[in-house]
């Protein structure tokens, strides 16, 4: 089973306080120290109700400790909830949910476990072990070598086939080219400063298949982050984020297909 997950580019959309790779640059500080307290999902941004919400709470060190997911106003259905060592280190997550029907009145006691992830830690090396009705069906094993070198590497131990991705950073930590093995893909980034503007995406023979251009613009104490796709389905623009005080306040995804139509909108209350 495979599962991309962009180690230290984008925290998990569902698991954690969203950062986007947008750092600082041109005056444009994109580096809120803000933490996220509740994530509203709306099928539009012209939505005045949410359809659904996370919740977000945390231990008195501002550990993520919980994720509760539920429909707006209710009814809860799943949730992530974290364990960490003496040292504030991840050791554990699980993923718990309604596992049958839906009922208004259902409660977090009504869950059950999906999946769980194990975390161990060894130098440079962290694994990850994710089971599903106690059985390992996946292991992750992430190496930070050679300095900014950072390799991400997946089997499917059921199917015992092996893939990887590698992330490679430049010397002030900006990831310049993720490689998808045994794929042969690969996606390059540029920056100006440390603010990325670009990345290009090529297959497995160097041809360049999709390029994402983003655009800056600054109103009212707000940095808007524009995203113009140009790839298989046309020019347009693919995503828009704004920020305030360097924390994302909105997110929105336009239709890949029908252009111009947004596909959902993420906005942010933060503690």
């Amino acid at each position: 089973m495979r599962k991309v997950v962009l180690l230290f580019v984008f925290s998990l959309i569902f698991f954690s306080c969203e950062k986007d790779p947008t750092t600082t640059g041109d005056g444009y500080n994109l580096q809120g120290n803000g933490i996220i307290k509740t994530k509203y999902i709306y099928s539009s941004s012209s939505e005045n109700e949410p359809y659904a919400l996370n919740s977000y709470t945390y231990d008195e060190n501002w550990n993520l400790m919980k994720i509760l997911i539920s429909d707006n106003p209710k009814p809860v259905f799943a949730s992530y909830t974290y364990e960490y060592s003496d040292k504030g280190v991840l050791i554990n997550m699980k993923y718990k949910a309604i596992n049958g029907e839906n009922h208004l009145d259902q409660t977090e006691s009504d869950f059950t476990l999906i999946r769980e992830y194990k975390y161990s830690y060894l130098d440079n090396t962290k694994i990850e072990l994710e089971y599903r009705k106690n059985e390992l069906t996946d292991s992750v094993v992430y190496v930070n070598a050679n300095n900014l070198l950072i390799s991400e590497n997946h089997y499917d131990l059921k199917d015992f086939t092996e893939w990887s991705i590698t992330y490679q950073y430049d010397s002030n930590n900006n990831l310049i080219k993720k490689t998808d093995s045994p794929e042969g893909t690969y996606t390059i980034y540029s920056y100006e400063g440390s603010r990325i503007i670009k990345s290009e995406n090529y297959d497995n023979t160097g041809a360049l298949t999709v390029e994402n251009e983003l655009v800056y613009t600054k109103s009212e104490g707000k940095v808007i982050v524009e995203t113009h796709y140009k790839g298989i389905y046309g020019d347009h623009v693919s995503e828009k984020s704004t920020y305030k005080d360097g924390n994302i306040i909105e997110y929105i995804r336009y239709h890949p297909t029908f252009q111009g139509a947004e596909w959902y909108c993420y906005r942010y209350d933060y503690y």
